[in-house]
């Protein structure tokens, strides 16, 4: 008897197999910290560092122009559902290089952090507040204007040192590289982007002082294996933190306070003015620089990048875009944030 293999079936079961595995991993995300984080991606991940570590640029648009060309030339000469049966490739191997990692264990896992979750009393919220803004109006002193500040070497650095006290975090020894032409991110509304098909963590080069090394720390987060935002937040804030660079921890104070400023702004508009009134004129140029630069490319195309990034990240079962502003819950469940 001779049975013959439909030219369809691998690739279906491809994808059959992957939906399986992921709602497997949703419903046991141990079991997807245990296979997927600490057997499948270390391997991946490692591959990936051998191929990439030579370059020092984004291949991402490279990627992206090849996969367009070889789906327009499957709908020509074969139809829309060669298209689709493509893109559904696409979206398996993105969950195999990496997307998986959404289905790991929490950060507030007891295994890892071991924090817990809780709501800040006002004292606490001030009292972290303060110290933040006086970090920040200390740092801001060491800024030399005008001055190069090289720090991308300790950066990756300090990544690494911070992945040997956390085992869940591969510790990848490529560096973020930056992604040309300027301000393609800025204009669709990000700063950065880890890009699994390539294995590279990248960012906008027109970032500021208060942006680029926050940013680099988080996408790096990412390649380490952390998928959700608000925890790649969070380890990059403890990367940051860590390093001896000024300009460094100063990045990430920043973020910090921004978000806690927040707070103020729409509770108490006294507090909110009595706190941004000491302000280096060092911080006000950075944020003032940070706005103009934010407002000069928003548009109709970043307000879409918003709303197809928020819905990308609940179907993830993350809570939206909202999750970019969480820090400071971490920072509060993280001794006391003191």
């Amino acid at each position: 008897m001779h049975f013959r293999i439909n030219k369809h079936f691998p690739w279906f079961v491809f994808i059959l197999v992957t939906a399986f595995t992921g709602l497997f991993f949703f419903i046991y995300p141990t079991l997807g910290e245990a296979i997927y984080g600490n057997i499948i991606y270390p391997f991946v991940r490692r591959f990936l560092d051998l191929m990439i570590k030579p370059l020092n640029q984004s291949i991402a648009l490279v990627f992206i122009a090849f996969s367009l060309f070889i789906l327009i030339q499957a709908i020509i000469k074969k139809g829309v559902l060669e298209g689709i049966k493509f893109l559904l490739l696409l979206v398996a191997l993105f969950y195999w290089l990496w997307g998986f990692n959404y289905y790991r264990t929490p950060l507030a896992d007891v295994d890892k952090l071991n924090i817990e979750f809780k709501v800040a009393d006002d004292s606490l919220r001030l009292a972290i507040t303060m110290k933040t803004l006086e970090a920040c109006v200390e740092l801001s002193d060491s800024f030399n204007e005008g001055e190069e500040v090289k720090y991308e070497g300790s950066l990756l650095n300090s990544c690494l040192q911070i992945a040997e006290n956390y085992p869940f975090l591969y510790k990848s020894k490529v560096q973020p590289v930056p992604i040309y032409p300027e301000s393609i991110f800025l204009r669709i509304g990000i700063l950065g982007m880890y890009f699994p098909y390539t294995g590279q963590a990248q960012y906008e080069v027109e970032l500021g002082p208060i942006d680029r090394p926050f940013t680099i720390a988080h996408e790096w987060c990412h390649s380490a294996g952390i998928a959700p935002e608000h925890e790649a937040d969070f380890i990059a804030y403890l990367i940051c933190m860590s390093n001896e660079n000024e300009s460094v921890r100063y990045s990430a104070q920043m973020h910090l306070l921004y978000e806690l400023l927040f707070h103020y702004k729409i509770v108490d508009r006294e507090k909110f003015e009595e706190m941004i009134s000491l302000f280096t004129p060092v911080m006000q140029k950075h944020i003032n620089e940070r706005k103009e630069s934010f407002e000069k490319y928003s548009g109709p195309i970043s307000e879409m990048s918003d709303e197809m990034i928020d819905r990308y990240l609940k179907l993830q079962n993350q809570e939206g875009i909202g999750d970019y502003h969480r820090l400071s819950e971490y920072v509060f469940a993280w001794k006391g944030g003191i």
